[in-house]
């Protein structure tokens, strides 16, 4: 089969997952108040509220109020959390208990910083350690261990760039791929730079489309011998 027929499936197949409705993510945020009180917040479309339960939390907490904001049929729910024992600390864990792919999670400690992390759904919730959401003095092993099994367990998750991965070695078949692919790796480094650093980005659905462009170009070029000669920066924006 010629290698356009292989590029075109990728690509074909990405589209399914990139311009569904509802990409099965749904944003929350976590903002601490007070040193014992939370606010814990979600956007979520009406006809999607069934899939919503309330958070679990541990077991020193609770849910004190409960509200829901009608704006047109997108909702808001609004939960305060309070306890009066100790805190949430990084040997806490979080459980979403909903019927949804994912959750992108945004945490705003008092102190001003603000996290943000992005979980699957497993078969018993979504799990967010909170040690992965704060401040929290790590070792240089710790460190390069922890985001290699992040990336690792996201990687199913972000199956486009494995498709663009694929496309790349297709139509470059040359040590000349290696640059193309570091320019991907130099910026997702980048972009989590300007994570940590609270730094808006642009949202993940756009990332998608842009890397499915990508896709389409470089199997473009590859089909009617074209050279792309911007595709290593433009490798470098897609994340």
């Amino acid at each position: 089969m010629p290698k356009y027929n292989y590029l075109l499936i990728a690509f074909l197949l990405t589209c399914v997952a990139v311009f569904a409705d509802d990409p099965g993510i749904t944003k929350a945020r976590l903002i601490q108040e007070t040193d014992t009180s939370y606010t814990f917040e979600v956007d979520i479309a009406q006809s999607l509220l069934w899939a919503i339960k309330a958070p679990v939390f541990p077991d020193r907490f609770k849910i004190v109020d409960l509200n829901v904001k009608n704006q047109s049929g997108w909702i808001t729910l609004k939960a305060h959390i309070t306890t009066s024992q100790d805190p949430l600390s990084h040997e806490d864990e979080i459980v979403l208990p909903w019927t949804r792919n994912g959750a992108d999670i945004t945490v705003q400690w008092k102190d001003g910083t603000t996290y943000k992390g992005l979980y699957q759904r497993t078969l018993d919730g979504i799990h967010v350690p909170i040690k992965e959401l704060m401040t929290i003095q790590k070792t240089t092993k710790e460190v390069f261990g922890e985001n290699f099994m992040m990336g690792m367990n996201h990687l199913p998750f972000k199956l486009v760039h494995i498709f663009l991965i694929i496309a790349l070695v297709w139509a470059f078949p040359s040590i000349k791929v290696i640059r193309y692919l570091f320019a991907m790796t130099l910026g997702h480094w980048v972009s989590m730079i300007f994570v940590r650093l609270g730094i808006p980005g642009i949202d993940l659905l756009f990332s998608d489309i842009l890397i499915l462009i990508a896709i389409l170009l470089v199997s473009y070029s590859s089909i009617h011998k074209i050279k792309f000669k911007y595709l290593p920066s433009f490798s470098f924006l897609l994340d």
